[in-house]
């Protein structure tokens, strides 16, 4: 459990963040800082693109829902 009630799962591959699914207990507007060598990815939240702002991306989680964040090279 991340602060604030919010359940977080990674998924790892050769030591590489791959994923990160989030799920809150309430609706939650979250901002997460992304590790060093994610920070040059193409990221997407739930099959959506998204861009990083200086190192941070914001999702809008809602109770109940996993919301995944996915980092391709």
């Amino acid at each position: 459990m991340a602060r604030g009630g919010t359940q977080v799962d990674a998924e790892l591959e050769e030591g590489s963040l791959v994923s990160v699914t989030f799920t809150n207990k309430a609706d939650k507007i979250v901002r997460v800082e992304l590790p060093e060598k994610q920070k040059n990815c193409r990221i997407t939240v739930n099959g959506e693109a998204v861009e990083a702002e200086n190192g941070f991306i914001s999702l809008e989680l809602t109770a109940g829902k996993a919301t995944t964040v996915k980092f391709n090279r």
